[in-house]
């Protein structure tokens, strides 16, 4: 699969940020992993900003872990991606949004 054009625009649907213990990320992980094995479709957030998508048979995986210059703090980030068909950006059941 190629790279994510540089000329499509990015419109975030979601985004979340929470303190975790191991154990709560773990499950969180656990979830999506189980979502991604029944049949790809993957949800996300609660009440009126529930939403999901539906994960491809095949799409791009990056795994990224960063340490800031000084060692403060250590970042790791996991995306994966996939380019929509027509139908599916138009609002088709492959991406359900709020």
């Amino acid at each position: 699969m190629g790279s994510w054009p540089e000329h499509m625009a990015h419109h975030k649907i979601y985004e979340d940020h929470s303190t975790l213990s191991r154990p709560e990320l773990a499950a969180e992980l656990r979830l999506i992993a189980d979502q991604l094995e029944a049949d790809g479709e993957v949800t996300y957030g609660r009440g009126a900003t529930a939403g999901s998508v539906r994960v491809p048979a095949q799409f791009s995986r990056e795994v990224e872990v960063e340490r800031t210059k000084h060692g403060a703090e250590v970042k790791v980030e996991i995306e994966f991606k996939w380019a929509e068909k027509p139908a599916d950006a138009a609002g088709a059941p492959a991406s359900t949004q709020p």
